[in-house]
């Protein structure tokens, strides 16, 4: 049966946009490379030679190619990467390790139906490859293809029950479809066996912000950002909430931090417009428009929309 999707507010896409962006940075390689191996002196040095070509990596096995593929992913090198990855397939069209290696550089580059397409060859040459059908669901998702996105999680999922990339696709995809509840025993999950690890605790934040359960994402942002201090988004969220609970000048301080004070200024008048405060949106977005009347033409639009939203209030 299709999903039944719910439109978000312009609060709560923001929010899940953040969400998606925040994931997307944090996503480790499919595969860990040890970087300590015996050659990695070498393997620096190659990668700091952008004239590297096949006829250099032609006495390499179809191991070092792999493995050197995922250092310089890792690196994101993406260029050697895929050299590496590339040469890796010439000589053994059956390592889907390779095409697991192209699908993420693919994706990295924002090359979507290139990246899906690599992923799925790595799964019809390892059909149990759950990391397969997690680049195939994390595609789909990108696309909006979330029902599809969702199948393959669950194939993911009956293969290997505790995988933390398939808990955290699967969250992603109920905050984005509206369904936040769903999604929050999942982050809870994750933070379970990940709870040092500051992404961990801003995604829960972000979904109770989506929740409109401010003081508690408030917490959760100060424990990812005492983890993370130098995480800028992680700061922003943490302004936003203090901004949503109505102190404004905590959040202000953490905006300023991250995008300057016009930044900041605008920001708080876009929260207050979610929120209807028509009054306080439009002081701090004319504030934004005085501190960088050339730059920030952004306040000017979102103050357009306020007036609208004004004169809407006032029509009978």
């Amino acid at each position: 049966m299709p999903t039944q999707l719910r439109v978000l507010s312009p609060l709560s896409f923001f929010l899940v946009f953040c969400l998606v962006i925040f994931l997307s940075g944090c996503t480790q390689s499919i595969q860990s490379v040890n970087a300590g191996s015996r050659d990695a002196v070498a393997l620096h040095a190659l990668a700091s030679d952008k004239g590297v070509g096949e006829t250099q990596l032609a006495d390499k096995s179809v191991d070092e190619l792999v493995q050197s593929g995922w250092f310089h992913l890792a690196g994101h090198n993406l260029t050697l990467a895929s050299l590496h990855f590339v040469m890796a397939v010439k000589k053994d069209p059956a390592r889907s390790d390779a095409y697991l290696g192209l699908g993420r550089v693919e994706q990295e580059k924002g090359n979507t139906e290139s990246a899906l397409a690599n992923y799925r060859k790595a799964e019809e040459l390892q059909p149990n490859e759950v990391a397969a059908l997690i680049g195939q669901a994390q595609i789909m998702r990108q696309t909006g293809r979330m029902e599809r996105a969702e199948e393959n999680l669950v194939r993911a999922g009956i293969i290997e029950l505790d995988n933390i990339w398939v808990l955290m696709e699967r969250a992603v995809i109920y905050d984005l479809t509206g369904r936040e509840t769903l999604a929050e025993p999942l982050y809870r999950e994750i933070l379970k066996r990940a709870p040092d690890q500051a992404a961990s605790h801003n995604n829960l934040g972000l979904n109770q912000l989506v929740q409109g359960r401010y003081s508690e994402a408030a917490v959760s942002f100060h424990k990812a950002l005492e983890l993370d201090p130098t995480r800028a988004r992680i700061r922003n969220n943490l302004a936003t909430a203090y901004a949503m609970l109505g102190d404004e000048v905590s959040a202000l301080d953490l905006f300023t931090e991250t995008i300057g004070k016009a930044g900041a200024y605008n920001n708080l008048g876009y929260l207050y417009m979610t929120q209807g405060k028509l009054e306080d949106a439009e002081r701090t977005l004319r504030m934004a428009m005085e501190l960088n009347p050339r730059f920030y033409k952004r306040a000017q639009e979102n103050l357009d929309r306020v007036e609208r939203m004004k004169s809407a209030r006032h029509t009978p």
